[in-house]
This record gives structure tokens, sequence and C-alpha cells, in this order.
């Protein structure tokens, strides 16, 4: 699979580079992907805040297996540095949970409210445990 990878320092980076990641979504990975006639539905986007990692790759209603050939996706210093420090920390499970939740969650309105949302695909936001974010 080839995937393209945008890099940012910021979280608040990530709404400029998901513009870059809308614009390489439709230049490449769609093209690709309907020159080798794989039918696609919907963008998923994963967000693996362990690895700071914010996923995007076409994925399908028909099927829960993956189709994608290509895909891209934004790497955050800042969201894998902040996910290394909840770790470290003497924070009880319960507590460390919910800032993971809500991390993963404000990643998820970014992508929601980006230009990744004005394109005609539907998105849909994942997190690392294939657990569908509701916005």
């Amino acid at each position: 699979m080839k995937f393209k990878e945008f890099s940012v320092d910021r979280i608040s980076g990530i709404t400029e580079s998901l513009g870059k990641v809308a614009e390489d979504f439709i230049n490449r990975v769609a093209s690709e992907h309907n020159q080798l006639s794989i039918s696609w539905d919907y963008i998923r986007s994963e967000i693996w805040e362990d690895s700071g990692r914010i996923i995007f790759y076409p994925a399908s209603f028909e099927s829960n297996d993956r189709i994608d050939m290509t895909g891209n996706f934004i790497y955050c210093t800042e969201l894998e540095d902040k996910v290394t420090a909840i770790d470290s920390s003497e924070l009880s499970d319960e507590i460390a949970d919910m800032k993971y939740q809500k991390l993963v969650q404000d990643i998820a309105s970014l992508v929601d409210r980006s230009a990744m949302s004005e394109m005609k695909y539907e998105i849909r936001c994942f997190n690392q445990d294939g657990e569908q974010i509701q916005i």
C-alpha cells in the first residue's frame, strides 16, 4: 500500500494539513482507486493517537475488509507527545482513558469541520480500536 505522509509539529497545524490531505485524496487516492475499478463509498479516517497519526483511506459500506491500495495520513508530533505524557503520568486508568478519549474526540472534530468535510465523499472517523467516533 502506498500512503503519503503530511507532517505537522502542533495539533493546531492539523487543520491546514487537512486541506492538503483532501487535495491529495482527490487527485491521487480516489483517482488510483477509480482507475483500478475498486468500488468504495466513503473516506475512513482512523486516529491512531499513540503513533501520532490520522490516517485516511477509501472504504466500502459493503465490507469490513480493507479495500484500499493507497491513502494518506497526517503525522503530528504534539499528538504523539501528549499520549506519551499521559502514558508516563501517575494518573489513574480512568482519568487517563478520559484524557485519551477527549484528545481523539477533539481530533475527530477537527477532521469533521475541515476541508475534508467539503468533499463530495462521506467521512467517518474511527479510533484505533476500530470504533466509530460520534461527532
